[in-house]
C-alpha cells in the first residue's frame, strides 16, 4: 500500500495511536439511474462517524463498458489541504499500484498539516462518464481501503454504490432423493424449483458442483434441464457439499445456493467359513473328518466352490461342492483318506465365490499302527 510512502511526508508526527475500529466509507450518492451514452455524473467517497485520520488510501472498482472514471478531485476534502501521493484512473496517472486497472479510480493523500480530522466528510469525489447500457456496482475492493493516522490503521466497514437498475438475480433451488443414499446409490437432483424473477428472464443453464468435505476431486455437472442424476462409485462416499447455480437466458446467473448429501458407505457382502477342527489324527489307509461350516454376511448369497490342497497320499472330499450358501448357516464334511507314510501334514481347504476367497488349514497328523491295530 501507498501508506508507506505516504506517512515520511507527514509535515508533523503524531504520537501512533491503537488500531481501531470505528465508522464507515461510503459512496454517495448509493445509487443513480441509468443516463445516456456520453454523460458524466459524480460519485463521492465519504466518510461517517471515522476516528481521527490523516491518511487515506482507497481504490473504487466499477465496470468500465458501463461506467468509466474520468477524474478524481480532492476539492472540499475532510482533510483540508493535503499532499496527493496517488491519483490514477484507469492504471494510468500518478502513483499507480499493480492492483489498478480498468474501471479503477484510485486516490491516496496525506494531510498538509499532519493534522487529523474524524467525523463525516468528503474525502474525494470521481467523475464518469457513461460508457454504454446496463448497470455497475461500485465497489471499495478490501485491502483497498485504507484509513490511518500516522501508521495506525483505523479499521471500518465499506459501503459501495450502483449505478443503474442491477437486474434481479435468479434464485437457485433444489431437492435430492433419496436423501439418504448409499454408496453405488443413483441419486437424482431436481433444480425445478429454481425462480427467475426478470421480465422475459428464463432459466437455461444448471451448474451442479459436488465437493467432498473430507477433501478429494470435485463433481461438476452442467445442465440445460433442471433433472441431474449422480450414481455414487464406489470411493464417492462421506458427506458431499452439493451446490447449485442457474443462469438465465439474459445471461444473469445464481449465487450458489447449498445443501449437504451424506453418503453412507455399504460393508461389502461376504462369508464366513470355519471348521469343527483344526486337527485330525488317522492311521495310514484311514480317514477322518470334519465339518466345515459357511454362512452368508450382509446379505451374501451365492454358491461356494470347496478345494483341498494336500501332499501326495492325502486324498479329500465333500459330501456337498459347491455349497449354496445363505444367511443361515451350511455345513459340507470333510473327508480325508491317509496313503501316505506316519507324519504331519497341511490340508488347505479353501472356499471361493469369484473374487471372494477364504482359506482355512488342517494338520493332519498320520500316526503308525501299533500293537493289535497293526496291519498283518
Amino acid at each position: 500500500m501507498l501508506v508507506s510512502l505516504i506517512l515520511p511526508m507527514l509535515l508533523a508526527a503524531s504520537e501512533t495511536l491503537p488500531v481501531h475500529a470505528a465508522g464507515a466509507l461510503f459512496m454517495a450518492p448509493s445509487s443513480q439511474p441509468a443516463q445516456a451514452v456520453g454523460s458524466m455524473l459524480t460519485y463521492e467517497v465519504n466518510v461517517t462517524g471515522m476516528d481521527p485520520f490523516n491518511v487515506w488510501d482507497v481504490s473504487v472498482k466499477s465496470d468500465p463498458a458501463v461506467l468509466n472514471p474520468v477524474s478524481i478531485s480532492v476539492a472540499n476534502d475532510i482533510l483540508g489541504s493535503v499532499f496527493q501521493v496517488a491519483n490514477c484512473i484507469n492504471g494510468v496517472g500518478t502513483g499507480c499500484a499493480i492492483t489498478d486497472g480498468a474501471g479503477v479510480a484510485h486516490s491516496a493523500a496525506a494531510s498538509g498539516t499532519g493534522a487529523a480530522f474524524g467525523g463525516a466528510g468528503l474525502v474525494f469525489t470521481i467523475t464518469y462518464q457513461v460508457m454504454g447500457s446496463g448497470f455497475s456496482f461500485l465497489t471499495i475492493p478490501a485491502g483497498l481501503d485504507t484509513i490511518a493516522n500516522s501508521g495506525a490503521t483505523i479499521t471500518h466497514s465499506d459501503i459501495g454504490g450502483v449505478y443503474g437498475t442491477p437486474p434481479i438475480l435468479p434464485i437457485a433451488g433444489f431437492t435430492f432423493s433419496p436423501t439418504a443414499p448409499n454408496q453405488g446409490d443413483k441419486v437424482t437432483f431436481d433444480g425445478s424449483s429454481s425462480t427467475d424473477a426478470n421480465v422475459g428472464g428464463t432459466i437455461v443453464n444448471y451448474a451442479w458442483t459436488l465437493t467432498p468435505i473430507a477433501g478429494g476431486a470435485m463433481i461438476t455437472n452442467m445442465t440445460t434441464e433442471p433433472i441431474m442424476i449422480h450414481t455414487f462409485g464406489l470411493t464417492e462416499v462421506g458427506t458431499f457439499s452439493v451446490a447449485l447455480v442457474v443462469s438465465d437466458n439474459l445471461g444473469i446467473s445464481s449465487p450458489p445456493t447449498a445443501q449437504m448429501i451424506t453418503v453412507t458407505q455399504l460393508t461389502p457382502s461376504d462369508f464366513s467359513f470355519s471348521a469343527d477342527t483344526n486337527s485330525l489324527t488317522i492311521h495310514p489307509g484311514h480317514s477322518g473328518s470334519s465339518v466345515l461350516t459357511l454362512q452368508g454376511l450382509n446379505g451374501f448369497t451365492g454358491d461356494v466352490t470347496l478345494s483341498a490342497s494336500a501332499p501326495s497320499g492325502l486324498f479329500s472330499s465333500f459330501d456337498v461342492n459347491p455349497v449354496s450358501v445363505s444367511t443361515t448357516s451350511v455345513t459340507s464334511v470333510l473327508t480325508v483318506t491317509a496313503h501316505i507314510r506316519p507324519g504331519t501334514y497341511s490340508v488347505t481347504i479353501t472356499a471361493t465365490d469369484g473374487t471372494l476367497v477364504h482359506s482355512i488349514t488342517l494338520t493332519v497328523v498320520v500316526a503308525p499302527h501299533s500293537g493289535a491295530n497293526a496291519p498283518r
